[in-house]
């Protein structure tokens, strides 16, 4: 079941009177789930309120109409916090290599093959493997070039949220991939932030 409905999105008339209103809004709420990973890698976690900024303003620039929201939805819409499997809780978020200059990106992107694989957050002692969310889809090519954008889940036990919620717990978000080993201490902000989206599935 879908998460996000067409009714759920502003006419372009009314978003467009308040774009800036809701703008300011969302840079706030983009602030805390924005997580840097060494250097080069950032992850951008999710909810349903980046996701409905990102497709409105889609609709905005590419003038898609109704008839584009629902391709939007289907595309998008699996990066919402939900239940999964055995009503586990998952929160998601973008994966984004970054580096502009050109040759550097291109060594980059095939030094960290299969980097997805290499991800896991750490709540407490319990360790979070990184899964892709486009089941069957690889995101590195048989050349062993990973792609610049991944599309990642974190799957909670009920056990584990109950950690999460603990203050005194560390979440460590890790990469243990052998060309890019890095560790990110949450802070209290960002863990605040996902902990609010996890407590926001129903």
């Amino acid at each position: 079941m879908s998460l996000l409905a067409p009714s759920d999105f502003l006419p372009q008339e009314d978003f467009l009177k308040q774009r800036h209103t809701i703008l300011d809004n969302v840079k706030i709420i983009k602030k805390a789930r924005r997580i840097p990973l060494g250097p080069d890698i950032t992850f951008y976690f999710e909810n349903k309120e980046t996701i409905l900024w990102q497709i409105q303003e889609m609709l905005r620039i590419e003038k898609g109409g109704h008839e584009q929201i629902q391709d939007e939805i289907d595309a998008y819409d699996a990066l919402v916090p939900q239940k999964g499997e055995h009503e586990y809780k998952h929160i998601s978020c973008t994966m984004m290599i970054e580096e502009n200059e050109v040759m550097r990106r291109k060594v980059l992107l095939q030094e960290l093959s299969n980097i997805e694989n290499s991800i896991s957050l750490h709540v407490g002692d319990v360790i979070i493997q990184a899964q892709n969310i486009q089941d069957g889809i690889e995101r590195t090519n048989s050349q062993g070039k990973t792609s610049a954008i991944h599309f990642l889940k974190f799957i909670f036990e009920n056990s584990t949220i109950d950690i999460f919620k603990n203050p005194q717990s560390c979440v460590k978000l890790i990469s243990n991939h052998p060309r890019y080993s890095y560790t990110h201490l949450l802070s209290e902000d960002q863990k605040n932030a996902l902990l609010k989206d996890l407590n926001s599935i129903q």
